[in-house]
């Protein structure tokens, strides 16, 4: 619904002139924009450059079995 609301308001108010529209675009993005600064940054863990010809591989660990989804 927002981003269509805000497609709305590019395509009324921005590219066809009205004010009303105008602001409400504004207003869209703006919010998006805000949500954005407001959103936690992921965490870097390794940050390495590679030469030509280097490569990497990432492993996923297994979790450690519980009580309730170990097999009896």
């Amino acid at each position: 619904m927002f981003r269509g609301l805000q497609r709305q308001a590019l395509r009324r108010g921005i590219l066809g002139g009205s004010g009303l529209w105008t602001t409400v675009w504004v207003l869209t993005v703006g919010i998006k924009l805000l949500r954005c600064l407001r959103s936690p940054r992921p965490e870097i863990l390794l940050s390495q450059k590679l030469q030509p010809g280097e490569g990497f591989v990432i492993k996923g660990l297994k979790p450690e079995a519980t009580k309730s989804r170990r097999r009896k």
